[in-house]
């Protein structure tokens, strides 16, 4: 039998994927049926630990302006101040174990792809943390990219997939 013909499609998720997925958002039911589509092992999902990170920070920051009633602009300043605020959340926590727990998802390590960050950043007008992104496929051979992000369009050897 062809190797290949085994081998998943495989497809790195974005967090706005995931941070859409644990939402009311309107995305939020096309979102979890491709996640579960996922974890039933239809493709093999892909993450960095830029997406932890955005996911974790994003999720925060919802909490925190949730519970707080304080309004965006304010809210870097607000845990900076007060700091154990992060100790009294819940759902940001629970959000990045669930992730890092799902079946056919991978954390790649994305260092050994740090030194093309500015090539990203030039080459395809990418910020920082899309840029990493894109190293992080380039550099994994991963051509599919899971996102609502307009931002992957520029990037000519991705293929966005949107749930």
């Amino acid at each position: 039998m062809d190797e290949n013909a085994e081998k998943k499609q495989e497809i790195f998720i974005d967090s706005n994927i995931f941070l859409y997925s644990y939402s009311t958002h309107k995305l939020a039911k096309r979102c979890n049926r491709f996640l579960l589509e996922i974890e039933e092992g239809k493709f093999k999902g892909f993450i960095s630990p830029i997406v932890v990170d955005e996911v974790l920070y994003k999720s925060i920051v919802a909490e925190v302006m949730t519970k707080k009633n304080i309004p965006l602009k304010d809210i870097s300043s607000y845990i900076k101040s007060n700091p154990s605020v992060l100790k009294t959340l819940k759902n940001p926590y629970e959000i990045v174990e669930d992730i890092l727990s799902k079946e056919n998802i991978d954390v790649l390590d994305s260092s050994k792809n740090l030194g093309k960050i500015t090539y990203f950043v030039k080459n395809y007008t990418l910020l920082p943390s899309d840029a990493l992104i894109a190293a992080a496929c380039n550099g994994n051979g991963i051509t599919k990219i899971a996102t609502f992000d307009k931002d992957f369009e520029r990037v000519d050897f991705l293929e966005i997939i949107k749930p």
